[in-house]
């Protein structure tokens, strides 16, 4: 019989209504979400931040290799550029369909687009500081026949790649036009984001690739498009940024949601990475007051240090009476026989999730920030003193 399955979702049977594509936006996002750690990956464990020996005695099976910055053929960290090229493929999918529909209203189909351009922009953006030239891929590969050219691509020259990041931003910008809403909530890419993209992508060009001047006065006027036309403030206490109970608050301008039954953070590899073990933290350590981390939260986390933040940080990276430093940092000590109280080390304190009813270890369900109005406001302030304004 020559009939055509109903519960295979293959490319002649989907883009039939404005539903499939809803949810193919949706799935873009989850996507994207799924390769948020290694977008963190690739930046801040190559900092200074880490690269102490786990204060509770873990192994740290390799990922000493990124602060250490020891990465080499052998042992290259990420593989598959960090699994980017996946997300890319369904972006010049949605790109293709979106574009061809007939189905769409003008003003959703412009907003599907104007997110998937600003996606594809900001993966390649992470592609070309990590790796320099790669491979442009903006046609997608589907179903049973490849298309080998499609695949057996050369790598372009980082030059080639900027260019075309800066394409896709245009046509972010241009699809977009003037709508700054977040139609869909700020864990889906909007114009806000497009924008700040644009600040980090020019500020990048002008310093790293010769863009100069030119580049820096376009990221700043970027930048001041989002102070004028997005509703974002700081908060005053710096912790509610992340806080769980206080998601799309008015300084993020795009994040990545994490939420019960739905997402744990990096799919819990925040908790096996970065914060430590409920067993020693309970039986052995207490905070600066000499009180026992079993009955703080803290004592709660139940995870692995492999990326341990640097013992001296804590004392060393804020000023005195700078309220970021416990909001960022936990600082761990142990009670010594004397009484007094000795410092051993700090750990991320920036993500607290939450305890869940009948839970004996906490979930980290924070959102996860990719763009805050304070990212704006330093952008900016990095712009004009470029071109030797008054920052």
């Amino acid at each position: 019989l020559d009939l055509e399955s109903e519960s295979t979702i293959t490319d002649p049977n989907y883009w039939k209504s404005d539903t499939h594509f809803s949810a193919f936006n949706v799935g873009l996002h989850a996507q994207l979400r799924e390769r948020t750690y290694n977008l963190f990956i690739l930046g801040e464990p190559r900092a200074d931040i880490y690269g102490d020996d786990p204060f509770g005695g873990e192994a740290t099976q390799g990922m000493e290799r990124f602060p250490y910055n020891s990465l080499n053929a052998e042992n290259v960290g990420l593989s598959n550029f960090a699994d980017l090229y996946g997300v890319i493929n369904q972006i010049n999918l949605m790109i293709a369909k979106t574009t061809e529909t007939q189905l769409l209203p003008e003003v959703s189909k412009n907003y599907y687009l104007g997110e998937a351009y600003g996606m594809r922009a900001f993966l390649y953006f992470h592609l070309l500081r990590s790796w320099g030239d790669v491979i442009l891929h903006l046609d997608y590969t589907s179903g049973s026949t490849i298309d080998l050219a499609n695949i057996l691509k050369p790598a372009s020259p980082a030059s080639a790649v900027m260019e075309q990041i800066k394409n896709d931003i245009s046509a972010s910008e241009a699809a977009f036009g003037n709508d700054y809403s977040y139609k869909y909530g700020k864990h889906y890419w909007s114009l806000g984001a497009t924008k700040m993209l644009k600040g980090e992508v020019y500020l990048w060009s002008g310093r790293q690739m010769g863009g100069g001047t030119t580049d820096y006065t376009t990221a700043k006027t970027a930048l001041q498009s989002i102070i004028s036309n997005v509703n974002v403030s700081l908060q005053d206490d710096f912790s509610k940024v992340f806080a769980y109970n206080n998601k799309d608050n008015a300084e993020i301008i795009f994040s990545i949601r994490n939420a019960k039954d739905e997402y744990n953070m990096w799919d819990d590899r925040f908790r096996q990475n970065l914060v430590p073990q409920q067993a020693y933290m309970t039986a052995t350590y207490c905070n600066k007051e000499g009180i026992s981390f079993k009955d703080l939260p803290e004592g709660q986390l139940n995870g692995l240090i492999r990326l341990q933040i640097r013992y001296d940080l804590y004392n060393k990276a804020f000023r005195d009476g700078d309220t970021r430093k416990d909001a960022s940092m936990t600082a761990v000590y142990q009670k010594q026989e004397d009484g007094t109280i000795k410092y051993i080390a700090p750990f991320c304190n920036k993500y607290q999730g939450v305890l869940l009813d009948g839970a004996s270890q906490r979930s980290f369900l924070n959102d996860y920030p990719i763009y805050r109005y304070a990212d704006c406001l330093l952008l900016l302030a990095e712009a004009k003193a470029l071109l030797g304004e008054d920052p």
